[in-house]
């Protein structure tokens, strides 16, 4: 770096006229150290900045005395170009101390020789190097970013990166397609309970995961060594749900292949994402009829049967609707006179279920002969007495059928008076009451009575002076169907049997 002379100002090494003032620059690259201030001599070596020169002949010019350029331009123009100032002279280099360092924080970069100021080359400008660039480049200085800035945007950056793949995994997760490989897979390990939780089940007493557990583990299911979900050729969707084949590996017996079908619900996971569920089509038995006898107390897998699923009562029977799984379920039924029912039943084998079937405990067997017995004999004094059937009515069940009328009144015509005999008494004996299997349709109980009769009658022929006393015996036999109306058995069906005289 080449000092000028003149105005001292800093010129590259190159630089034959100074670039403020105009003067001829001549001889080696000169600095002014800072610890003495004396003008030293460096070879080639370009400082980034230089401060002005001091002579020990004649002392250079302060800043403040300097000439501006113009003038220093015209002055030069006047004086022929022979003539050279003591300034243009080159220095000696054995009459210079020898060179030293330049400290790096010494510099007059872009110092104005015409600004009022005094020069001190021990100051430090505090010019960093990208503001020198800068300044030389001609553009404004440019700001370092803060420590709090650099920060904001790593942490921003990071913030970006985790929503991305936030949305990335939950939508891999909560896929249709996801939910469906989730599904078979946990169905091929057998592990029920997350089988249950992926299921798209409805509410229900007789719809829960422990009767589900009970009866997958009671099912006799192949072991599935591999399997593979895809959606099928036509892609069967509609936006709501969407059916995915399986093809798998039964182990020991080859390929098989199935359907899974996923129902879009309403609600989201984790506010965003779309949820998916097994259809349980298939797995549930929806509004399945339980037939029971009237009045029976009776349970699906433990669970009471209440008359929130009694649809309908007729004959002496209930009918009972509820939703369940599809497989084996037990059932028991607690029936007055008779022993505890309890039996198994399959809705896939099985359109619907009715108890039949049913046993007479021995209590049972005494209290149908009893009510069988005392039916009849209060039908028989009835008809004697030549009353209407109103008078019986109440030994039957409501809604029993029509023709009991017609047997009751087939016994009163036999009993009646005619012109020549009239019955006075009737006595019945000798009762022997065979009770059979409970009816298999509604749980009735039949059983048929044989007996023995005398009839105690007045007789007077066409000639006889008066009725003359006589007896008529015989046997006969009855039949009875009793139902149970939810507090005791009542006839359902009553033919007493014929009695003559």
């Amino acid at each position: 770096m080449l000092i000028c002379p003149n105005c001292g100002t800093a010129n590259t090494d190159d630089s034959k006229f100074c670039e403020n003032c105009g003067t001829k620059l001549e001889g080696e690259a000169q600095y002014v150290p800072e610890e003495t201030g004396e003008t030293k001599v460096e070879p080639a070596a370009e400082p980034e900045n230089a401060p002005n020169m001091e002579s020990d002949e004649e002392p250079t010019a302060g800043p403040e005395q300097a000439t501006g350029p113009e003038e220093e331009q015209a002055e030069s123009a006047e004086r022929p170009e022979e003539q050279v100032s003591a300034f243009d002279q080159p220095v000696e280099p054995e009459a210079q101390p020898e060179p030293e360092q330049w400290q790096q924080g010494s510099s007059d970069q872009g110092f104005d020789p015409g600004m009022d100021q005094n020069y001190d080359p021990n100051m430090n400008q505090g010019f960093d190097q990208d503001f020198t660039q800068n300044m030389a480049a001609g553009g404004a200085p440019r700001k370092k970013m803060s420590r709090l800035q650099i920060a904001v945007i790593l942490e921003a950056v990071c913030l970006v990166l985790l929503v991305v793949a936030f949305f990335a995994i939950g939508n891999s997760r909560s896929s249709a397609i996801s939910v469906a490989e989730k599904y078979f897979k946990a169905y091929a390990d057998q592990d029920w309970e997350e089988v249950y939780g992926m299921l798209e089940i409805p509410d229900g007493e007789f719809i829960q995961e422990d009767q589900y557990e009970k009866i997958m583990d009671a099912s006799s299911l192949p072991e599935i060594t591999n399997f593979q979900v895809q959606k099928p050729a036509g892609n069967m969707g509609d936006g709501i749900t969407q059916t995915f084949e399986v093809n798998y590996t039964i182990n020991g017996q080859g390929q098989s292949s199935t359907t899974v079908t996923v129902v879009k619900q309403s609600r989201k996971s984790m506010l965003f994402f779309d949820t998916w569920k097994v259809s349980a089509d298939g797995l549930i038995a929806q509004n399945y009829n339980i037939y029971v006898p009237k009045g029976a107390q009776t349970a699906v897998d433990g669970v009471q049967l209440t008359e929130d699923y009694l649809v309908s009562e007729e004959e002496g029977q209930d009918c009972y609707q509820i939703s369940i799984f599809n497989g084996v379920h037990s059932i028991q039924a607690e029936i007055p006179w008779c022993e505890t029912y309890e039996a198994q039943f399959d809705t896939a084998a099985q359109s619907e279920c009715t108890v039949s079937g049913l046993t007479l405990s021995e209590e049972g067997t005494q209290a149908v002969e009893t009510k069988l017995q005392e039916a009849m004999e209060a039908y028989c004094q009835v008809a004697l007495a030549g009353s209407s059937f109103d008078e019986v009515k109440d030994l039957f069940a409501e809604g029993a059928p029509d023709s009991n009328e017609d047997y009751y009144e087939n016994l009163r015509n036999s009993l009646e008076a005619d012109k020549y005999s009239s019955a006075q008494q009737l006595q019945l004996s000798g009762f022997e009451c065979d009770v059979s299997e409970v009816g298999t349709y509604n749980g009735s109980l039949q059983a048929e009575l044989s007996y023995d009769y005398d009839v105690i009658y007045t007789y007077q022929g066409l000639f006889d002076d008066a009725p003359e006393s006589r007896t008529k015996d015989g046997s006969s036999y009855a039949s009875a169907q009793f139902v149970y109306d939810g507090d005791t058995y009542k006839l359902w069906s009553f033919t007493p049997g014929s009695i003559w005289y």
